[in-house]
């Protein structure tokens, strides 16, 4: 529990809804206070992680703070242990704005990754790639190691120096075939290719797509996903896979522009926060047809019991329960 705020009167269990960051921003107009108002009165709080105040905090994000403040919406951070559903888990939302933190190694590399399997052509190699995510591992370990007062850390820094250049040299030398955004596309793989999938089963048909390797591959990611009992980490992989893959992927990803393509690959990766830190409640709310579509496929094949709230502003009935009979 945070050291703000007292929710001895609130029941968790009966239901926590996630609000994505442009949800929160449209719910921050107090014209929609009734909203928020309507689901503390059936015993539903609504939450956010630390990923929604990394993304407000880039811009002017008043009107959000004062709904923080309003509706003591909780806050839960991606990062920590495995929520229990009890209300040691959550805290107020801090009311300071702060800098947002920066990017690390892992969420850089992501980026990159999402880039080059979009065919950009400002993005690097994929041997760059896993040479710029080791090269950023290794400065992190060195400025931990400077900053130790362990006797140890000495010895730990001389085997690193000695180390480092010769990993790196594998590194370089990797032979990885990197197959443009064209090559992805003629053997079948691309965004074109997944926008016509619909539930149910949305990831076996996608994977089935590969052709002869479907098999292989789908028994290698049930493989993958058994190694954690974390559902975050599960929906991380696999929302990383079918995003390389090109299912729901953002169209900036491919764009010749570097920053709008910046701009994208950060979306998306923020999507995949959002959907991982959602799966620990018992709806997640969003304004983002891609994400939406991206959540259910990942919650169908993982048999998370999170249902997904599309909003959307445009039409008359704006709130629509994703599935196979409203596909966004």
């Amino acid at each position: 529990m945070g050291e703000n705020g007292d929710f001895s009167d609130v029941s968790i269990t009966r239901g926590l809804v996630y609000l994505d960051t442009n949800v929160v921003s449209v719910l921050a107009n107090p014209a929609n206070d009734w909203f928020l108002s309507a689901l503390l009165g059936l015993k539903v709080r609504p939450v956010v992680s630390d990923t929604v105040l990394a993304e407000l905090q880039r811009g002017v994000w008043e009107r959000e703070r004062n709904l923080f403040e309003r509706f003591q919406i909780l806050l839960i951070y991606t990062g920590h242990a495995l929520p229990t559903g009890k209300l040691s888990d959550f805290y107020v939302v801090p009311m300071h704005s702060g800098d947002a933190e920066p990017q690390s190694f892992v969420d850089n590399f992501v980026e990159d990754l999402l880039l080059w399997s979009a065919g950009n052509p400002s993005a690097p190699s994929l041997n760059q790639t896993f040479e710029n995510m080791f090269e950023a591992a290794m400065d992190m370990f060195q400025g931990e190691l400077d900053t130790s007062d362990n006797p140890e850390a000495q010895e730990a820094k001389a085997l690193l120096k000695k180390a480092r250049p010769t990993f790196g040299g594998l590194f370089r030398g990797l032979e990885i075939p990197i197959l443009s955004k064209v090559e992805l596309e003629e053997a079948g793989i691309g965004p074109k290719y997944f926008s016509w999938m619909q539930p149910p089963g949305v990831v076996r048909k996608v994977l089935a797509s590969t052709g002869a390797g479907s098999s292989a591959l789908a028994e290698h990611l049930q493989t993958e996903i058994e190694k954690t009992d974390d559902v975050r980490e599960r929906v991380r992989y696999l929302a990383s896979l079918l995003l390389t893959m090109g299912f729901a992927r953002d169209n900036r990803l491919a764009k010749d522009d570097p920053e709008k393509s910046r701009r994208g690959a950060r979306s998306q990766w923020s999507d995949i926060d959002h959907i991982a830190a959602a799966a620990t409640c018992t709806l997640f709310l969003t304004q983002d047809r891609r994400c939406a579509r991206l959540a259910y496929a990942i919650y169908e094949y993982l048999d998370i019991k999170c249902g997904v709230v599309w909003l959307n502003s445009t039409a008359n009935d704006q709130f629509v329960l994703v599935g196979p009979s409203a596909w966004p």
